[in-house]
This record gives structure tokens, C-alpha cells and sequence, in this order.
């Protein structure tokens, strides 16, 4: 059964379920059906409604498919999700995160806009246009779709989030503290708060406190990847190389199409004195994005602990 049979089969049940649920406030109205179970009967039907609506099972389906980290099937079920109810903005916004993860950031952009458009007074699409300028670097562009995010949702601990982590890229760590301090206050089950806390604490040399973060965050989410190689960069300042490879390959199984994971197995292994396999790893990330054959764009782009810059520098030009 495709999706467009799983779409069709849905509307049918949810307006049998709609026309059902009419019939029996009808029989209410008219005393035909008692109001001593009549009423619970209802609020049943009612729930059962909601339930089946197109839209909202699509939806359900794709955060599931996000928590898996299975983001192709993630883009399908929101796909799905916004052609049951093309009014409905959150399913573009999820759409997008599927696509930002795919590296379609065009398409993600398309998305957030229409989403912007639907509802003007919606703050994640000014977020999640955020989220893909820091992945190209563009911290201006950041910033700017940040306080226009503020201003709809002064209190958000995600835009909290956001921020921090634009404020870590660039360097300002007092300032990305006091970010993830007070999201992690408002939100203090969030497992990827502790995570990027954590990178703070690593960058500003509080390892030990890096590495608490980085265990709690995996409490809070074992599925969560940036936690596993946030954890792996400490092992490597620690120049513990067999958890650090450990932590890199969960992070890499974990999310496959992340860059950090490869990098983070490319420079163990080169710690290691396995230079065959690093040098795969990194001609993997120079596949994926030409870039990373400079040295210069390569620290700039992954931000790595400084102390691993020159270990970059010897990877990707061997003297």
C-alpha cells in the first residue's frame, strides 16, 4: 500500500468516524440515547476522531522516524502529513527539519517560507532558518532570524538553544553559557541542552564537567548522536583513543550523514597510527563537500577543541 492509498484509506475512516460521531449527538439531542453513558460513549468517538485525523497519524508517524534518526521516511510521512491538511504550518516545519537533515537546505528554505506565510505569528521557521545558516557558517544571517524569533517567543528555552549555539560557533562561550543555562532551566529533561552545555564546558577547558553533560545527555536520549561524538572529543583531549573510536562509530550509526561523527573517526584513527583507514574517513567528508580539502575552511567549519587543530592540520596535508 503506497502513501496515497494510506492517505485515502484515513480520510474515509476519519469521515465515517465524523459522521458517526453526528448521528450520536442527534440521538442525544433527541433522548433516543441516554445520557448516563451517552455522553461517555461520545467523548470516546471524539478522541477516536482526533486520533484517526490524516494529518495528525502522518504526523505521529514522522516524529517517530526523527527520534529513529530515519530521516528519508521522517520527509515522507510529513510530506503526507501537509497534503491532508495543507493549512496546518507545523507540518511544513517538521518537513523541513527532515529536509535540513538531508542537506536539501533549498527545499527546507521553500518550506519554512510557506510555513512563515501560513502563519506570520509562528516562530520555528525564523528558528529553523537559523539552524541552516549556522550549518553554512552565516552567523550574521543567524542571528538576525534569531531576534526575529525572540520577538514572537521571548521565553522559547529552543531559541535559548539556537542562540547558544551560535554564540559557541562564534567563539563567545561566557555568553552561550548563560544560554544553555537557562534553557536547561526551563527545560531540564532536554537531552541535547546537556549536550551542548557540554561543549562549552569542553572548549573552556571544565572537562570534567563536559563529561557529566555529555553523560547526562545520554541518559536523557542514548539515541541522541551529537551527545556521542560531543563525548568522543573528550576521550580524544583525554587521549583515551579506544572510547573515543567507540563514541564516534555510535554517533555514525547513530546519524550517518553526520560530519562530525567522520571527522571524529578520521582523526582517532589518525591518533592512532591507523593512517589508511583516517585518510578513508576524510575522503569520505572531501566526497560529501570539496571543502574539507582545505585545512583553514575544515577547523572553521567543524569548530574542533583547538587542541586538535594541528592533528586537522597533519590529516588533511601531510607534510
Amino acid at each position: 500500500m503506497n502513501d496515497t492509498q494510506r492517505r485515502r484509506i484515513l480520510t474515509v475512516i476519519f469521515y465515517g468516524l465524523m459522521t458517526l460521531n453526528v448521528l450520536w449527538i442527534l440521538g442525544l439531542l433527541s433522548g433516543q440515547i441516554p445520557l448516563s453513558w451517552g455522553i461517555v460513549v461520545l467523548i470516546v468517538l471524539l478522541v477516536i476522531l482526533v486520533w484517526y485525523t490524516p494529518s495528525n497519524y502522518f504526523y505521529r508517524r514522522g516524529v517517530r522516524y526523527l527520534k529513529k534518526n530515519a530521516f528519508q521516511e521522517a520527509l515522507a510521512e510529513f510530506t503526507q502529513c501537509y497534503l491532508s491538511n495543507k493549512k496546518w504550518a507545523k507540518s511544513l516545519d517538521m518537513r523541513a527539519w527532515s529536509l535540513i537533515e538531508l542537506r536539501d537546505y533549498a527545499g527546507a528554505f521553500a518550506d519554512l517560507d510557506e510555513a512563515t506565510r501560513l502563519k506570520p505569528k509562528f516562530y520555528e521557521p525564523y528558528m529553523m532558518r537559523a539552524h541552516i545558516y549556522c550549518l553554512q557558517d552565516d552567523f550574521q544571517n543567524a542571528t538576525l532570524e534569531l531576534e526575529t524569533a525572540f520577538r514572537r517567543q521571548p521565553r522559547s528555552p529552543f531559541l535559548l538553544n539556537m542562540r547558544g549555539n551560535v554564540r559557541l560557533s562564534t567563539g563567545q562561550y561566557e555568553m552561550a553559557l548563560e544560554d544553555f543555562n537557562e534553557a536547561i532551566r526551563r527545560k531540564p529533561k532536554n537531552a541535547a541542552l546537556y549536550s551542548n552545555r557540554g561543549g562549552v564546558y569542553l572548549r573552556t577547558g571544565q572537562l570534567a564537567a563536559a563529561l557529566a553533560d555529555f553523560e547526562r545527555a545520554i541518559q536523557l536520549n542514548p539515541n541522541l548522536s551529537n551527545a556521542y561524538h560531543n563525548r568522543g572529543e573528550y576521550h580524544l583531549l583525554r587521549q583515551n583513543y579506544a572510547a573515543a573510536l567507540a563514541d564516534f562509530q555510535k554517533a555514525n550509526t547513530l546519524n550517518p550523514l553526520s560530519d562530525h561523527a567522520v571527522a571524529g573517526l578520521a582523526l582517532t584513527h589518525f591518533l592512532m597510527g591507523n593512517t589508511a583507514p583516517a585518510r578513508n574517513f576524510w575522503h569520505l567528508l572531501v566526497e560529501r563537500n570539496f571543502n574539507y580539502a582545505d585545512e583553514n575552511w575544515a577547523i572553521a567549519h567543524l569548530r574542533l577543541p583547538s587542541e586538535l587543530d594541528a592533528v586537522l592540520r597533519q590529516l588533511v596535508n601531510p607534510a
